[in-house]
């Protein structure tokens, strides 16, 4: 993975996650069971898109970009989300499930870079 695609896929999911999360929040109703599943999956899809646009990821890159994205989502949402659907969100449940669902995205859908066998 180079510098620029790791850069490019972070500002990428950071823009797509925050209007994805107005969308829903503002939008629709999330108490029932069917939106909070529509959450998580359209969360499993844009992380998806942005993880594989980064490229080939070793073990050890893959944790760094748990750390830096999840850090970094959380803070965008603190920072930016909260000015426009307010504080409420931090109340529900789907909220904190869509980080979870984000790292395993991240974790299980990640381009694979071979291994070295000597």
């Amino acid at each position: 993975m180079t510098a620029k695609s790791f850069l490019l896929s972070t500002i990428g999911l950071l823009l797509l996650l925050w209007v994805y999360k107005i969308f829903m929040i503002s939008y629709f109703d999330l108490s029932g069971w069917v939106m909070p599943i529509v959450y998580a999956l359209g969360i499993v899809v844009l992380t998806m898109s942005m993880v594989r646009r980064a490229g080939k990821l070793n073990t050890f890159e893959v944790i760094i970009g748990l750390i830096w994205w999840s850090v970094l989502v959380l803070l965008w949402d603190f920072l930016f989300l909260t000015a426009i659907v307010g504080y409420g969100m931090y109340y529900h449940i789907y909220f904190w499930v869509g980080y979870f669902v984000m790292m395993l995205t991240i974790t299980v859908f990640h381009k694979r870079a071979p291994l070295d066998k000597k």
